[in-house]
């Protein structure tokens, strides 16, 4: 049986959309910045992902790292300063994690050859002033496919699924970023949190909701992740995670039942 989803308050999708996400939520002051110097390590809490998105075993671990003085993203982030480095440890070799910056949000990524299963990803926050940071890892999750066709159409009114393999033993994280046409137009992110059972169902007017809009059609992109969650390295003192997930996207379209 197709799972129901129920409302999941995280956008999931993205690292740097999620951390923005939060940030137009809380206002553009919710996002200040600083220079990591100014923050002991015991102050500091850290968001890490590490994302594969095709089951191509060429195709790159990205790691996406973002540090904040507190406990929890929609705080300050923190650039780093001088003295301060971001670095992945993977199979031996280090990887340099890069500054990188999506209108609000300031985050530092390295993309990782050849991403597996059965690789340990290490991030270390190391620190020429202050207490490192070195032992962040996790592993990536066990791989899927979506079944369902993609640029695959559903009908506005009625129940729509989309189906996955292999299924697993969790939970998976879906985030929609949809846009809808009619007598208005509305875009919109949606999430959810359901079993990982090969199959989700859903219908996009409860996403739109109440409306005094007809909306006759929609389009957008439907991310599906299954994820592994760890904790960042004790020396963060306000906490955080560091997260492996496998991501995978399909386009979709939604019509009115033709009256024909």
């Amino acid at each position: 049986m197709p799972s129901s989803v129920s409302r999941f308050s995280t956008s999931v999708y993205s690292f740097s959309s999620f951390a923005l996400s939060i940030c137009l939520a809380t206002s553009l002051s919710g996002c200040a910045k600083t220079d990591s110097d100014n923050i002991k390590t015991k102050g500091i809490s850290a968001q890490i992902r590490v994302t594969d998105q095709s089951a191509d075993t060429s195709s790159p671990a990205v790691i996406e790292a973002t540090l904040y003085s507190g406990a929890g993203i929609g705080g300050t982030q923190l650039e780093l300063s001088d003295g301060d480095r971001l670095l992945a440890y993977v199979d031996g070799e280090h990887y340099t994690l890069r500054k990188a910056d999506d209108l609000i949000t300031t985050y530092y990524t390295v993309d990782i050859p050849n991403a597996n299963v059965n690789t340990l990803y290490q991030v270390s926050f190391e620190r020429d002033d202050d207490t490192s940071a070195p032992y962040s890892a996790t592993t990536l999750p066990d791989e899927f496919e979506i079944t369902t066709a993609n640029n695959v159409q559903f009908y506005m009114d009625g129940e729509s699924t989309i189906t996955w393999a292999p299924q697993g033993d969790g939970q998976m994280k879906l985030s929609a970023d949809i846009e809808c046409r009619g007598d208005g137009s509305l875009r919109f992110n949606h999430s959810d949190l359901f079993a990982d059972d090969g199959s989700v169902s859903f219908s996009i007017r409860d996403w739109i909701g109440t409306t005094t809009h007809n909306y006759t059609s929609c389009s957008g992109d439907i991310h599906l992740l299954r994820q592994k969650t760890n904790s960042v390295d004790p020396a963060f003192g306000e906490g955080g995670s560091i997260i492996g997930q496998q991501e995978r996207t399909i386009t979709v379209n939604f019509v009115e039942v033709s009256s024909q």
